[in-house]
């Protein structure tokens, strides 16, 4: 599909997928639907598989239905990257809860933050991507449903030095980028998109704030992007695709 969307000081942040607290003009935006059922888990019964918490980051392996927690986490940018391991699968999904109780575990109704992906039949099957939110300081849980898979939780440190700027993006699949600067004023991108599930792109800095969507549209894409940056920064696009795509910098 071939749009033009011109967003102007429309640097809104919510929570989700993309979250944060809102700096610009309000919008609307479509966030996950919380899962019918939210278990309750007590500490020490959720870590499944072996956990690696070397460099600040938490890596889980495991099977079926787990409770993955309690993920102790400072305020910021936060990184999940899962990965099917199984091949066929009918489903594969991971939702993050967040303890607000402080209990050590996620009681029925609890913890919704919107971080959220559910893929199915061949798109679970190849499974291998990242998700963005931004934490609070406290205790996380992440509920994962599909065969044998692997998590990852990071939280990348600041840079305090404009990063590198590339003047092209390009993967496969749902991907959080490497950092990179943008300067205040009218940032100007093209984006494409060849495969044909929804395509979504938010830009996310440091701290976790994050945009509304930029682009948001089922593919085949191709999409003109104006807005206009609130801070000089750096920053990471958070992009949800089930297929190649393209971010052209102008």
């Amino acid at each position: 599909m071939n749009a033009k969307i011109v967003i102007i000081s429309a640097i809104t942040f919510v929570v989700g997928i993309a979250l944060g607290a809102s700096l610009g003009q309000e919008q609307s935006v479509q966030m996950p639907q919380q899962s019918a059922e939210t278990e309750s888990v007590e500490r020490g019964d959720t870590v499944a598989g072996s956990t690696d918490t070397r460099n600040g980051t938490y890596v889980y392996e495991g099977e079926g239905i787990q409770m993955l927690g309690p993920i102790s986490l400072r305020e910021g940018l936060t990184i999940i990257r899962a990965k099917n391991l199984t091949g066929p699968n009918d489903t594969f999904s991971f939702e993050v809860l967040k303890d607000e109780n402080e209990n050590g575990a996620i009681d029925s109704g609890e913890g919704y933050t919107g971080a959220y992906r559910s893929v199915a039949y061949a798109a679970a099957e190849s499974y291998n991507g990242e998700i963005a939110f931004k934490a609070d300081k406290t205790d996380y849980f992440i509920k994962v449903d599909g065969g044998r898979w692997e998590i990852d939780i990071s939280q990348p440190e600041k840079q305090l030095e404009p990063a590198e700027t590339p003047t092209t993006f390009e993967g496969t699949g749902d991907t959080v980028t490497d950092t990179f600067f943008l300067e205040e004023g009218l940032i100007a991108f093209r984006a494409t998109y060849s495969g044909n599930s929804n395509f979504s792109i938010t830009l996310m800095d440091q701290n976790g704030n994050s945009t509304r969507y930029l682009v948001n549209d089922l593919g085949p894409v191709e999409a003109d992007v104006e807005y206009e940056n609130v801070f000089s920064d750096n920053y990471v696009f958070v992009v949800t695709a089930g297929g190649p795509w393209t971010i052209e910098m102008k």
